[in-house]
């Protein structure tokens, strides 16, 4: 399943009115992921104007979370939460676990304990940097870290924000606070996209 496209993203958030508040504060595309194992995702985008074509925009993004969920028999995609701030649109997809997120984007991405991680086929024998503060510390090997800490993983560049403290981290990170996480960004704030490690990894407990 392919992501939704940013048009529809901001076609939505004109459409729909928004009275209730966000699931998480962000500033920056990112993802969230519960205690429960819910992931929220939330797409952020600044546009100038609407220049949509509004019923095929919202026929698309309809029929894309419909589509899914009827393949895979359930409401694993939701849509959770829209609205439109200071020219900023934001949008809220709600995913009941990370497999459902993984499968809806078509791109990797996990949600779980360290070992099974590994037992889905995450190597994990890269190095991480201890979190200390908001900055990076000393590294660590894969074996040297418990098999019950959560971790992680992603390739799409986007902020992370975990149920509990982050521990370690990849180096393509910076940390915003104990539980979140932004990926390094250039002089200009743009997000470099080939810096580092190819994915994103998040341990905490």
């Amino acid at each position: 399943m392919k992501k939704i496209s940013l048009g529809v993203c901001l076609f939505l958030m004109v459409l729909l009115a928004s009275g209730c508040s966000s699931t998480f504060e962000t500033k920056e595309s990112a993802v969230y992921v519960k205690d429960n194992g819910q992931v929220i995702e939330a797409n952020v985008e600044t546009f100038a104007q609407k220049y949509y074509d509004e019923k095929e925009l919202k026929s698309f993004v309809e029929e894309s979370i419909d589509a899914y969920n009827k393949e895979h028999d359930g409401k694993g995609v939701s849509l959770e939460e829209l609205k439109v701030e200071d020219k900023k649109a934001k949008m809220f997809l709600a995913y009941e676990s990370g497999k459902d997120f993984k499968q809806f984007h078509g791109e990797p991405f996990f949600a779980g304990t360290m070992a099974e991680a590994m037992s889905e086929g995450y190597a994990l024998d890269d190095t991480f940097y201890k979190v200390e503060g908001k900055k990076l510390g000393k590294t660590v090997g894969s074996d040297e870290l418990e098999n019950d800490l959560q971790v992680v993983i992603m390739k799409e560049r986007m902020g992370v924000k975990v149920s509990g403290t982050i521990c370690y981290v990849s180096d393509n990170v910076k940390i915003v606070d104990e539980n979140t996480v932004t990926p390094v960004r250039d002089e200009k704030h743009q997000i470099i996209e080939n810096y580092g490690d190819e994915y994103i990894v998040v341990i905490y407990k």
